[in-house]
């Protein structure tokens, strides 16, 4: 795993940013976001962003993931705006916006559904008129397993133009699209239109207390962000990653291939011409090691990125309790109790392992022909 600027390894980073935003913790979450930045880690950067917004905000976030997608199309970076996105969605974390939708249709086996179809006007027929009952009365689950081609059309008739604002920001998730045409009428519109929360005020005092420097900025990568989604969090609470801090710098697992350390090197001749070369690798490590590298650390510092592991001796990793850690406590505004899904994913390894929603399934076509009337 590449190195940072500030010489931590990159997926700890991510992990890091991501867990603070869903913990509403922004100044830790910005560091972490400044860091990337800083290390031209802009890729994983928005791999990581979208993650987190993706199974941890989702519908909760849609005005946040448009602006987004802005950023992440533009020719060129812009360092603010992008913080501005953490601080934005880790304040919505904080005003109760942290939503579970998408991950529970992952792997959800809840049982099929029975909906109202006296609501449904003429022109739908079968699984086409259950899935636009089932929008209409906020049954998700049901009205994803009946997702097609009238999607569209129910968007339209049920949220007007909000709708079709969101099946246009939704194409690529589908499923988040039946989540959002579930919500209440007029909510998806107001949350397409929010605006971003918070403000750099706060950020840049604090900033003006971070210190600078290879040895001096550098904070402690939060423990409970290492299992399963980190190399070291698949290490045992008696190991430490210290190695790959330690000893020669100059190679594949340390400074290779990290972006901005690329870039330092391809400045000097590359990676070959700082190995072969004392002259370079002097020049080299006076100019970006001025405070001493790593081997001269004190153990305390080098723990700041290189500690222990997360696993206990003889344990493995294991992908069902790390979603319910990090998101099985977060609700979903169109789900009740849909956290027991996450029981389904046990033998998730990476967050690529993760499934993609898929329609389909158990539909129960059975007409209610009954009200219940309150007397």
């Amino acid at each position: 795993m590449p190195l940072t600027r500030h010489l931590y390894a990159e997926d700890e980073v991510v992990a890091a940013l991501q867990y603070c935003i869903l913990r509403g913790r922004t100044i830790e979450a910005v560091f972490w976001c400044e860091e990337l930045l800083y290390s031209e880690a802009v890729e994983p950067l928005f791999v990581g962003l979208r993650r987190i917004w993706l199974y941890g905000f989702g519908i909760g976030a849609l005005s946040w993931f448009r602006a987004f997608c802005v950023a992440e199309a533009a020719d060129e970076i812009d360092f603010e705006l992008v913080v501005g996105l953490v601080i934005w969605l880790s304040r919505l974390g904080l005003k109760g916006r942290r939503d579970t939708t998408y991950l529970i249709l992952c792997g959800s086996t809840a049982p099929a559904e029975q909906a109202n179809f006296s609501i449904v006007p003429k022109g739908f027929a079968g699984t086409d008129a259950y899935f636009v009952a089932c929008v209409d009365q906020g049954r998700c689950i049901s009205a994803w397993r009946a997702f097609g081609s009238v999607a569209r059309v129910t968007a339209e008739r049920k949220h007007r133009e909000a709708g079709l604002d969101a099946c246009d920001l939704l194409t690529d998730y589908p499923a988040m699209l039946v989540a959002a045409l579930c919500l209440p009428k007029g909510e998806l519109a107001a949350r397409l239109r929010e605006e971003p929360l918070g403000s750099l005020v706060e950020i840049d005092r604090a900033r003006a207390d971070w210190p600078v420097g290879r040895r001096g900025r550098r904070k402690a990568i939060p423990q409970d962000c290492l299992y399963w989604a980190t190399e070291r969090g698949k290490k045992t609470v008696y190991e430490t990653s210290e190695k790959s801090l330690r000893g020669s710098l100059e190679r594949p697992g340390k400074l290779w291939d990290s972006p901005y350390w690329d870039s330092v090197a391809d400045g000097l001749g590359g990676w070959e011409a700082i190995r072969s070369d004392p002259d370079v690798r002097m020049a080299f490590y006076d100019e970006y090691f001025p405070d001493d590298t790593p081997d001269e650390w004190s153990v305390a510092d080098r723990e700041l990125s290189h500690g222990r592991g997360a696993l206990q001796p003889g344990a493995a990793p294991c992908g069902e309790r790390f979603l319910f850690s990090w998101f099985g406590r977060l609700p979903s505004a169109v789900i009740w109790n849909g956290v027991s899904a996450l029981k389904n994913m046990g033998g998730v390894g990476s967050w690529e392992d993760i499934p993609v929603p898929q329609p389909g399934g158990d539909l129960n076509l059975v007409r209610i022909t009954r009200r219940l009337i309150i007397t």
